[in-house]
């Protein structure tokens, strides 16, 4: 069985169900700027997207976050009402890609 390693981040509600869809965009902000930057989208049940907002804060899991700082095969976890939407950060702390392992792939 293929073990898949996955991590959390919270992040910002940016768009809500931009494509008809049952899916929201989220983001991270950059330290000092005003508006989070785009990191991914992340499908919600018909129930959780009723209750989402512009601006709530959701945990996300993902696999990784890609050179392009997008979040690789992200799921919405659960609401985070307790967060900040400020503290949610694009930083150091998220799990990259491994160029190791992507390269030995590609071969």
């Amino acid at each position: 069985q293929k073990a898949k390693l996955t991590d959390t981040t919270d992040c910002v509600i940016m768009e809500i169900s931009p494509d008809g869809k049952s899916s929201c965009v989220v983001g991270l902000f950059r330290e000092g700027d005003e508006l989070p930057t785009e990191v991914g989208s992340v499908k919600f049940t018909a129930k959780n997207l009723a209750a989402v907002s512009l601006g709530d804060v959701c945990e996300v899991e993902y696999l990784n976050l890609t050179k392009d700082e997008r979040l690789y095969q992200a799921r919405f976890k659960k609401f985070r009402p307790d967060k900040n939407p400020f503290d949610c950060l694009l930083d150091g702390n998220l799990r990259r890609v491994n160029k190791t392992v992507n390269e030995k792939e590609n071969r």
